[in-house]
């Protein structure tokens, strides 16, 4: 390959071709495999020449196929290694974000527990949140939310999926997956509550408490995508 030219080109010295440097790897390899084969031909030619002369009834028909693959890309393992990095940085980020109300701007009380938390984090995931916080609503006013109809451990569940993606919770728990399920129908958080829904028709049955049951009962009879979550409640009775 000679000098580079513009833009990092460079430029094949068999073919004269402006290649880059993954591209010119694959060109060099294509005039190698080339010669290769011509020297191979020229060899089965004579050795063809001197067996016809020695056994002119005998011949031999020798057929090579060569296949070779070359990735997309050439940094497809760093562009992975990359990706798995900067989801992490983000997950920590998001974890140090919700732990540090130095810069929240609303909280969300439940059984005399409070969590500082960020108007922007809640509103970029729930539109009943977003909605909550443009009007002149009395929790908007207050800058607090109680939420009577949850447990501390389903608020701190809630959030870890809302500030770092964390659904460690409801996999753990059925009775976790069945109130962020309810939390994710009634505050329009509509990415976690499919989780929810999916992780409560993927558990398993042995596990599903009664009470969790009745529960997963009522929302199959209440929410409109979650009907076959009944069926699933029914397994669990007769278990």
């Amino acid at each position: 390959m000679s000098a580079p030219l513009e833009s990092g080109a460079l430029e094949c010295d068999k073919c004269c071709h402006k290649v880059f440097s993954a591209s010119g790897t694959l060109c060099k390899l294509s005039h190698f495999l080339d010669s290769q084969l011509t020297q191979t031909q020229t060899y089965l030619e004579r050795y063809s020449d001197d067996s016809r002369d020695q056994h002119p009834k005998y011949s031999v028909l020798l057929e090579c196929k060569l296949t070779f693959s070359v990735s997309s890309s050439p940094f497809e393992f760093l562009d992975k290694k990359l990706k798995t990095m900067s989801l992490q940085t983000l997950k920590e980020k998001g974890r140090k974000m919700l732990n540090n109300p130095l810069y929240s701007d609303f909280t969300l009380i439940c059984e005399n527990k409070s969590y500082p938390v960020h108007r922007s984090v809640l509103a970029s995931h729930s539109d009943a949140f977003s909605a909550m916080f443009e009007s002149k609503m009395k929790e908007e006013q207050s800058q607090q939310l109680i939420l009577e109809d949850m447990s501390p451990s389903g608020v701190e569940a809630m959030l870890g999926y809302l500030y770092y993606g964390d659904t460690s919770g409801p996999e753990s728990s059925s009775m976790l997956a069945v109130e962020l399920l309810r939390t994710g129908e009634k505050y329009l958080i509509l990415s976690l509550k499919n989780i929810c829904k999916e992780i409560l028709l993927h558990s398993d049955i042995s596990k599903i408490t009664i009470h969790d049951a009745f529960a997963m009962f009522e929302l199959g009879t209440m929410i409109k995508d979650c009907e076959a979550l009944q069926d699933i409640a029914i397994k669990a009775f007769v278990k």
